[in-house]
């Protein structure tokens, strides 16, 4: 929280051709209500925002759940709990709203052209520091603190990482040690190919400051540091496993159980009464009204009142499509 929270900065800009912008704008999130971040994307004269920790996608500022949408040349779609963002002009956003932990990626025909927080996709190094008046940063906070938006005040600090070090809880401690100082740690291998040391440092800061926690034990800050350490790897072709610790299941209870692991049911009380209706639907013009044509909803109403008279309860419904062109 502070003056740098209420900062935007430029992650990504197509200085060539204008075709997209990337933001990391100030956010709040709806159930704390408090400070948090969001990514904004700006293509095609269109304002697209993703709070990755509201799990929200906003279309020109009006939240949506109306996906897969098709914006011009851009398709915005979710499968499970990533959320993507793709344009026929070579550019992708990806987002883990599960794990908070969002990539870019652009095609080659952006080589020389972009330049931001996230560097100038040059394969020089050298100039990934580049300030945006085209000078070159002595310090990761002068590089960021350039490329925030006229209106920001503040500036970014550099985080203390002994003080992270002291105050991290135990828990968090242990896990990160797992992660990133352990000789049997699922990331060993990658190791001696990327350097560790800043996702540790990250683990630590996540784990302890983490804005949107909840029940979720993988949902601890520790595990995000974890997927980037893993994309990381994969750009070296060294590809991981998610651990243990970051795969659980929710149960219809609301509790939590590891991946792999079996939770008996004993008592009929314990057995979920509930059910997934799935409607298939051709896409097909004699479908496209399909919703006042067919009288779906007259159906989904008797359905779901004969499911109640069965004591079938908190039953969900979704429609898949086929056979049309994408959307």
């Amino acid at each position: 929280d502070g003056v740098a929270n209420q900062c935007s900065y430029v992650l990504a800009h197509d200085f060539y051709n204008q075709s997209f912008t990337v933001l990391l704008e100030p956010s709040v999130l709806e159930k704390s209500g408090r400070h948090s971040r969001k990514i904004t994307l700006i293509f095609e004269d269109q304002l697209l925002e993703v709070d990755i920790l509201d799990a929200s996608v906003r279309i020109g500022r009006n939240i949506t759940t109306a996906l897969p949408a098709q914006i011009g040349d851009t398709v915005v779609y979710r499968e499970t709990d990533v959320l993507t963002i793709q344009s026929f002009k070579g550019f992708k956003l990806t987002c883990s709203l599960q794990y908070h932990m969002c990539s870019f990626d652009l095609s080659g025909w952006y080589f020389g052209k972009t330049a931001g927080i996230l560097g100038t996709m040059n394969n020089e190094v050298y100039d990934d520091y580049m300030t945006s008046d085209h000078r070159y940063a002595s310090s990761k906070e002068q590089f960021i603190n350039s490329w925030k938006l006229p209106e920001c005040e503040g500036d970014v600090q550099s985080i203390n990482h002994t003080v992270n070090f002291y105050a991290a809880s135990n828990e968090v401690s242990q896990l990160c040690e797992s992660f990133y100082r352990q000789k049997h740690s699922y990331f060993a291998s990658c190791f001696p190919i990327v350097d560790a040391t800043p996702f540790y440092e990250m683990c630590l800061d996540l784990g302890q400051n983490m804005v949107n926690k909840t029940d979720d034990p993988s949902n601890n800050g520790a595990c995000t540091s974890a997927l980037a350490y893993m994309e990381a790897c994969s750009l070296e072709d060294m590809p991981l496993r998610v651990p243990d610790s970051c795969i659980h299941c929710k149960l219809i209870n609301g509790s939590y159980v590891p991946e792999g692991a079996f939770v008996p049911m004993k008592e009929v009380d314990e057995i979920p009464q509930t059910s997934d209706v799935v409607f298939l639907v051709e896409a097909k013009l004699c479908n496209e009204n399909i919703t006042t044509s067919k009288s779906i909803k007259a159906l989904i109403q008797s359905l779901h009142k004969e499911l109640q008279e069965l004591n079938i309860t908190d039953n969900r419904y979704s429609v898949l499509t086929f056979g049309g062109m994408s959307p």
